[in-house]
């Protein structure tokens, strides 16, 4: 056993990533991303049906704004940038999640973000040096939901 064995064996967050393989890894961070989507999609609509039927613009764009871009998030890219991009879309939907938790569906938005991103973080640390660009991604996602909050806030009336 080499000195690098020996620390990977040791580290209890290397053994994590290693419990599910890196396909089956890409596979729940997708479904969780399209979960995410979804999620958010339905905290709106939840919203609309929840007021009788009264419509809040901003909702609606900030949901379908951040239900697209989770869903970009999916186009397949290789090497450091498409994990930098999975973990963005995954990370949108975490701090999406986040400010639309005062509801089931936000709450549900942050799990399948989380879910997603560490499905993103063990497929990348099993395919070798992609754990820095999933930690960047995680961070561009938060940038990425303050950015469309923003612009929804400026952008869109009552």
């Amino acid at each position: 056993m080499t000195v690098r064995e020996a620390a990977i064996a040791t580290n209890p967050l290397a053994r994590a990533a290693e419990l599910l393989p890196a396909r089956a890894a890409v596979a729940v961070s997708i479904a969780a991303r399209v979960l995410g989507a979804l999620s958010v999609l339905w905290y709106a609509y939840d919203q609309y049906d929840a007021f009788d039927g009264r419509y809040f613009p901003r909702t609606w764009a900030y949901a379908v704004a951040v239900a697209v871009l989770a869903v970009v998030s999916m186009v397949p890219v290789r090497g450091w940038a498409g994990v930098a991009a999975s973990a963005a879309g995954a990370g949108l939907l975490v701090f999406a999640g986040a400010i639309l938790a005062r509801e089931p569906w936000g709450v549900a938005a942050l799990v399948a973000g989380a879910v997603a991103w560490l499905a993103v973080a063990s497929a990348a640390y099993q395919r070798g040096g992609g754990s820095p660009a999933a930690i960047v991604g995680l961070f561009a996602g938060a940038g990425l939901a303050f950015a469309v909050a923003v612009g929804v806030a400026l952008g869109v009336g009552e």
